[in-house]
This record gives structure tokens, sequence and C-alpha cells, in this order.
């Protein structure tokens, strides 16, 4: 080496020097920065994650509310389509009973029907005897029926509330 290059050499280390010291301080502040950097996405993924998760939460109760609210819909139809299956029969057996009931050629049963007819719409109402049973009472712009089924039903009706009691019990 020639003594100009002597001379430079603690000057050369001493930039050297200072530039691996300048390289190692950029290092750690680049570590530094990037594990902030890291702990903030990561803190980041956790909001998102909670939030997904509460959305998540939020919408299966949501369809569960609705999957319950369909279910109980349907199973009350299904009570309904019951009742009503059962309502269906009790009144088409009250009929055919009813029914056998006015067939039988009981005067008493007929002049009471004819009677009530009169009283309901008066005494020079025309009645006509029913071939399925019963009596049809005229009078001008009324009638009156007394079939299995009219009797059945203004029984039944008389009966509606006690007949929920077949569905509470």
């Amino acid at each position: 080496m020639t003594a100009a290059t002597d001379e430079l050499m603690p000057v050369r280390e001493a930039l050297l020097c200072g530039a691996r010291a300048d390289a190692a301080r950029t290092l750690a502040e680049a570590e530094t920065s990037a594990q902030d950097r890291i702990a903030e996405a990561e803190r980041v993924a956790d909001e998102i994650l909670a939030e997904a998760r509460g959305q998540g939460e939020r919408d299966a109760a949501t369809a569960l509310a609705a999957e319950r609210a369909r279910a109980r819909r349907t199973a009350h139809g299904i009570v309904l389509s019951a009742q009503r299956e059962i309502y269906d029969k009790l009144r088409s057996s009250a009929v055919a009973a009813v029914r056998a009931i006015l067939l039988s050629g009981d005067h008493a049963l007929r002049d009471t029907m004819c009677s009530r007819v009169r009283t309901e719409l008066g005494p020079d109402a025309a009645i006509t005897e029913l071939p399925g049973g019963g009596v049809l009472g005229q009078a001008p712009g009324r009638r009156v029926a007394y079939t299995a089924e009219a009797l059945t039903d203004a029984a039944l009706g008389r009966l509606s509330g006690r007949l929920s009691e077949l569905w509470t019990s």
C-alpha cells in the first residue's frame, strides 16, 4: 500500500464503522417496524375475526328464530288440520244420526218441527216434508229448514265453547 492509502485507512475504517452502525440501526428499525406492523395486522385480524364471529352468531340466531317460527306455524297448521278432521267426522256422524231419527217416521217429531216453523214464520207458512228427512217452511221472503245438516249445525253451534275442550284435554 502507498502512504496515501495508509493515511486514509483510519478514515476508511471510520466510514465503514459508521456505515455498519447505520446499517445495524436501519436493520433494527426495520425489524421494530415489521414487528409493529405484524402486531397491528394481528390486532386488526382479531377484530375482523371477532366481528365475523359476532355476525355469524347474530345470523345464526336470526335463522334459528325464523326456523322455530316456521316450525311453530307448521305444527299449528297440523293441529288445526287434525282438529278440523275430527270436527268433520263428529259432524258427519251427528248428521247421520239425526237423519236416521228424522227418517224414522216419528210423527211427534214431525209435528214439533212443523210447530216450530209456524212459530218462526207464522201460521200461514207453507211446510214441505223433505225427502232426506226434516221439513222446509216458507213464508213470503223467509224460509226455515229443519234438515239433518241444519239441526246438527245448530246443535254444534250451541256447543262450540264446549267443543274446544276436546282440543285442550
